[in-house]
């Protein structure tokens, strides 16, 4: 999972669990608060990988970058 850089409090921290279910989420305002004014909206955007074999971090962590972007990559 990778956040894109317009996020607020971007880099998020993560929250995982493994006890009654299973997840993985990305928790912004997990230490800080969001100031938001009145009928305003806030957009967060992540992007999700899933791919099989050997994984190799860095390379899937650009693909998702490369998606966040909308650019294409083999």
């Amino acid at each position: 999972m990778v956040d894109d850089t317009a996020n607020p409090h971007h880099p998020p921290q993560w929250f995982a669990r493994s006890e009654e279910f299973a997840c993985l989420n990305p928790a912004p305002f997990f230490s800080e608060e969001l100031e938001l004014p009145d009928q305003e909206t806030v957009h967060l955007r992540y992007a999700v990988v899933i791919a099989t074999g050997e994984p190799d971090a860095g390379k899937l962590a650009e693909h998702g970058r490369a998606a966040l972007r909308g650019a294409v990559t083999p």
